[in-house]
């Protein structure tokens, strides 16, 4: 069959167009379908034809019903059944049946129509489209609310891919369909309708993402809508998640997809991240939050620059949220103060070393000079608070500070930790810290071979690494060791590949080069020997950092 006028120019009927323009316009297009080509044949088409489509533009009763039904059985007699002229009586029979209640009949109506446009013009066109919305409405009418989520995402998926509509009104309806839901109090439908339409937004991404990729960058392709539109889906799903169902792991797993989708801006990626973090401290789960605000400020140093707004208000984000977990009754405390105090410098730092300063839209300063202020009184006020000092001496710190570190020796985690944790506290709560970091810190235990050094035989023996010693023991039930090691003393570590007869039957060995004496061991497989020299090595390098950390910076 010659492929049909797009059915589109019948649907609407133009205010612009007199009824008898539409109907002539309908009858030429709809010729190639007369079923018997005559001059009579001709007339009866005309007027036959012509009586159904002025039914059409009556007004909705079960009168216009009744005659729709009726000249249809006449319609057929003219036409084929799969022409344009069918799909649209049948078409404005549903729409006429919804409007009078009398759903059965309308969802027959319809679907009927559906399948004659699906022949006629393919399965993803705009004719099918728009027929599913109709079916959309009658289906949410009749209270067959699954059914109407599966018509709403093939109906989306059609506008999507046949770019039939915008993406802001692509928004538009999935806000209104999310809302009749939720009025139906179906919470579950209006998620899963959620997670289908932002799947067929991803797969619509993906599909941009790789059509910029195979035209080599010769010309960009806008995703900024396309982008919008999912974040909306993604936010609203997390949103019902949070508050209509407290599933918080359900709500945390849609912001995290934000994070991981491709040509998703950096700000959003970042605005994801922190909905992340705090709804992890909402729930209380410490170790959580300080792991997605080190992911957070990862992802922040890797996208912004260092001096930018941008990286500022990801710092300043941070460092209220670890100052407000470290007024909690939480486990590490001590070292969430100390991280809010390195997140508040660094914005400082940005906010002094910034040409033209910079204004932070969620402080109360609206001059680069009064947004200087505020978080230098932020810094001197957690200083001020745990270290025993005069005003004017936390001024002098805070001055002192400044002039020897660097916005880089800051966001680096580890070695700014343990440098502020001497600065902001006294030696004794600087150890009840490390205390609190215990679980981070290098530890481990297990059984190795230790080779006796006047004998020369191998002896195997209880290993435990705590802090910076390593001890050792006849079993793991003694609590007396047989020796201590201190990691500080220890020159290298290193792996022996002699084949010397001293080292048989062993062959996974390796030595503790110290001063004095070496200590060589062997594990029972060369894994369990390459985690002990890594573990070793960590804790060595942590310790050796740790006593050396002073307030003087180098290269700083």
């Amino acid at each position: 069959m010659a492929a049909a006028t797009p059915l589109s120019i019948l649907v609407s009927a133009s205010t612009s167009t007199s009824t008898d323009q539409f109907i002539a316009k309908t009858l030429d297009t709809n010729l190639r379908f007369q079923r018997a080509k005559t001059a009579s044949n001709k007339t009866l088409y005309n007027d036959v034809l012509t009586k159904a489509l002025k039914i059409c533009f009556e007004d909705n009763s079960v009168e216009k019903v009744g005659a729709l039904k009726a000249v249809m059985t006449e319609v057929e007699t003219v036409v084929v059944t799969d022409s344009p002229v069918c799909g649209y009586l049948l078409y404005m029979l549903a729409d006429a049946c919804r409007q009078l209640t009398l759903y059965t009949d309308a969802l027959n109506a319809a679907n009927h129509s559906l399948k004659i446009r699906e022949t006629l013009y393919g399965q993803d066109s705009i004719e099918v489209s728009t027929c599913l919305d109709l079916l959309v409405g009658i289906s949410i009418a009749a209270n067959a609310l699954d059914h109407a989520v599966s018509l709403f995402v093939r109906s989306f998926k059609c506008n999507v891919f046949g770019s039939y509509a915008t993406y802001a009104q692509l928004s538009t309806s999935i806000a209104r369909f999310k809302a009749t839901l939720l009025e139906r109090e179906q919470p579950f439908l209006a998620i899963k309708m959620l997670a289908q339409t932002s799947e067929v937004l991803q797969q619509q991404l993906l599909q941009s993402i790789q059509q910029q990729q195979q035209q080599q960058q010769q010309q960009q392709i806008d995703t900024s809508a396309l982008c919008s539109t999912l974040l909306g889906t993604l936010l609203d799903r997390a949103d019902l998640y949070d508050n209509k169902l407290n599933e918080y792991q359900s709500t945390i797993e849609c912001y995290e997809l934000i994070t991981t989708l491709k040509g998703i801006p950096s700000k959003d990626v970042g605005h994801a991240y922190e909905l992340i973090i705090q709804t992890y401290f909402k729930a209380g789960r410490y170790d959580q939050t300080k792991d997605n605000v080190a992911k957070y400020l990862e992802m922040a140093t890797r996208c912004f620059k260092v001096n930018s707004v941008d990286m500022a208000m990801a710092l300043l984000y941070c460092a209220r949220l670890m100052e407000e977990q470290a007024d909690r009754p939480s486990p590490t405390r001590l070292c969430d103060q100390v991280d809010a105090l390195r997140y508040y410098l660094c914005t400082l730092k940005i906010a002094r070393e910034t040409p033209g300063g910079i204004v932070l839209r969620d402080l109360p300063s609206d001059t680069p000079s009064a947004t200087q202020k505020t978080l230098r009184d932020k810094v001197e006020t957690i200083l001020f608070n745990n270290r025993p000092l005069r005003l004017e001496e936390v001024a002098n710190m805070v001055d002192r500070m400044l002039q020897i570190t660097t916005t880089e020796f800051l966001l680096n985690g580890q070695r700014s930790q343990n440098w502020l944790l001497k600065y902001l506290y006294p030696d004794f709560i600087a150890e009840d810290a490390l205390r609190e970091k215990a679980e981070t810190l290098p530890a481990k235990c297990g059984p190795l071979s230790k080779l006796n050094g006047l004998m020369k035989s191998w002896k195997q023996m209880w290993f435990t690494l705590n802090r910076e010693s390593l001890s050792y023991y006849k079993s793991n039930q003694d609590t007396k060791p047989k020796g201590e090691l201190s990691l500080l003393e220890i020159k290298s570590i290193e792996v022996i590949v002699s084949k010397e007869k001293k080292m048989k039957p062993q062959t996974h060995c390796f030595q503790l080069v110290h001063p004095k004496h070496t200590l060589v061991l062997a594990a029972e497989t060369e894994e369990q020997m390459r985690e002990w020299i890594t573990v070793l090595n960590k804790a060595k390098q942590y310790w050796e950092e740790w006593w050396s950390t002073n307030l003087v910076i180098e290269g700083a």
